[in-house]
């Protein structure tokens, strides 16, 4: 099993993103909380886009910072 799955999320106006996950797992994750807008393949040092959708709450903090 390939744990290198990330899911980003807003909470309290500012991006966070869950710790490495399976893809099942952060697929499901993305699909179940609304506050969830990217999930990513990452591997050593670059990331690959999997699934996305806007933001739907207000971010304090510049979230393409922290990506």
């Amino acid at each position: 099993m390939s744990y290198c799955f990330r899911v980003y999320y807003v909470r309290d106006e500012r991006v966070n993103r869950s710790h490495l996950l399976e893809k099942r797992q952060a697929l499901a994750l993305f699909r179940v909380h609304s506050d969830a807008f990217l999930v990513t393949k990452e591997a050593g040092w670059w990331r690959r886009v999997l699934r996305w959708r806007l933001l739907s709450v207000p971010v304090t903090k510049n979230p393409l910072k922290t990506l």
